[in-house]
């Protein structure tokens, strides 16, 4: 009866174990990019977002906006770009760029898989251009 309880308690365990690892291998994390100077083509990885406390801040923004679709021709390059993944081959990743408008404390996002394109608010702008920058929207 001993051997039969060991062994329930070790495939409960095992079961355990092996969940616990399958969530954490199905991480979404956020890449951010910001332009190479001289080059209007190009951006370079600046940051990586890959706490659970920030990841989930970034996508409630994205996803909480209310996006317009079509296409925008901004009059300068992004000020940043955002490239999500998530570490779940079935999911695509996808790409944000970002302006923050001189003298303005908001940013305007176009998300480019979609073509939509969106004018945060003052608020939401203030916490997502921290967790992209390090630094507070002036």
């Amino acid at each position: 009866m001993k051997n039969y309880a060991f062994l329930l308690v070790s495939f409960v365990s095992i079961f355990i174990l092996a969940g616990c690892s399958l969530e954490d291998k199905e991480k979404t994390f956020y890449d951010v990019l910001t332009p190479v100077k001289g080059d209007e083509s190009s951006f370079r990885t600046e940051r990586h977002i890959s706490k659970k406390d920030d990841v989930k801040t970034v996508q409630s923004i994205l996803h909480h906006v209310k996006w317009v679709n079509g296409k925008v021709q901004m009059n300068r390059q992004a000020d940043f770009m955002i490239y999500t993944s998530n570490s779940n081959a079935s999911e695509k990743a996808a790409s944000y760029y970002l302006w923050k408008q001189p003298g303005k404390e908001e940013l305007e996002i176009m998300y480019k898989d979609q073509n939509k394109y969106v004018k945060l608010p003052k608020k939401e702008s203030k916490v997502l251009y921290h967790l992209l920058s390090g630094k507070d929207i002036k």
